[in-house]
């Protein structure tokens, strides 16, 4: 498997879990929390291969992560709808 394929894959599963969150209220709904579950668990086995078997992506991702982690931190807080106060 292309290690960016991998990447793309991994991103997607977590994007479609984090919505189920909401969804599966405290995990009491068993299809939004089978949804988290999987997503999450898709994510993460990709990770953990992908940290295991040092795909090529290491090279692209390590120049990517701790900005794209950085933007997404300032993006939670400055769109957030919540009141820090």
């Amino acid at each position: 498997m292309n290690a960016h394929f991998a990447l793309v894959i991994a991103i997607l599963s977590e994007v479609i879990g984090t919505p189920a969150l909401k969804a599966c209220d405290g995990f009491s709904r068993f299809w939004p929390s089978l949804i988290v579950a999987a997503g999450y668990g898709l994510a993460l086995i990709i990770g953990i291969s992908w940290l295991v078997f040092r795909q090529a992506l290491a090279r692209f991702a390590r120049h990517l992560w701790i900005p794209l982690t950085i933007a997404g931190g300032i993006v939670l807080n400055v769109f957030s709808k919540a009141s820090t106060r």
